[in-house]
């Protein structure tokens, strides 16, 4: 019933800025890290070579500065956000300029997920032939495997198929390309904090110490208020 409206909705195009600027500088972020954690790890000798809060800054303002220009593209004409009322990037039609630019996007995620992969297999290959292996070393390794599957898995059929109706090849049709980009599409940030955080042993000891501090803190207030 408010399709069209919300389509044509500064609303719309601001949730297709958010949704784009914060993606791309997500997949950023994510490719930075992975990278100084690849040379700390394949470097570990050379503690003078390490990134710097500052340089660290500078590759951020880059990071920011890209992401920013790539979100607000379509605000200009390059592609649109009011294709659809999902407020994302379909749009190809209306120029030779749009096609690159969803192309371009595509290409660079990709591109990042190469890195990623390539950095975790190198970090994995370091010390699963270093003398410090141990449980906890395959335990890390396997979860790094674990990333960059989940990454793949939802990640890869959204570009294939993204990649292929920007070349005018419809393998699926629109209501399923809506399923895939709502619900498929953030499984990856769904499952990020739960991979790197949640199911850690130093998360769960976390866990355990704060709800200790807070019932501590309740004894306490409750034996105080006892003395009043």
């Amino acid at each position: 019933m408010y399709a069209i409206p919300w389509q044509m909705s500064a609303g719309c195009q601001l949730a297709g800025f958010l949704g784009v600027l914060s993606s791309e500088l997500s997949v950023f972020t994510l490719a930075v890290i992975t990278l100084e954690r690849n040379y700390a790890i394949t470097h570990a000798m050379h503690l003078n070579k390490r990134l710097s809060l500052k340089h660290a800054g500078y590759i951020m303002l880059v990071g920011w500065t890209f992401s920013l220009s790539m979100a607000a593209l379509p605000l200009f004409g390059i592609s649109d956000y009011r294709k659809f009322a999902i407020c994302l990037l379909f749009e190809t039609t209306n120029g030779p300029a749009s096609l690159t630019y969803v192309v371009f996007l595509m290409f660079i995620n990709g591109v990042a997920f190469l890195i990623l992969m390539g950095c975790y297999l190198k970090m994995y290959c370091a010390i699963r032939g270093s003398q410090a292996w141990n449980s906890n070393d395959s335990r890390i390794a396997k979860r790094m495997a674990l990333l960059v599957f989940t990454d793949f898995l939802c990640w890869s059929p959204i570009a294939f198929f993204s990649l292929t109706a920007a070349f005018g090849l419809q393998l699926i049709t629109l209501e399923q390309a809506k399923i895939f980009t709502v619900f498929i599409l953030p499984l990856n940030s769904c499952c990020n904090p739960f991979l790197y955080a949640i199911l850690t042993k130093q998360f769960k000891k976390d866990c355990v110490l704060i709800c200790k501090a807070i019932e501590e803190s309740r004894v306490t207030r409750g034996i105080g208020r006892c003395r009043h």
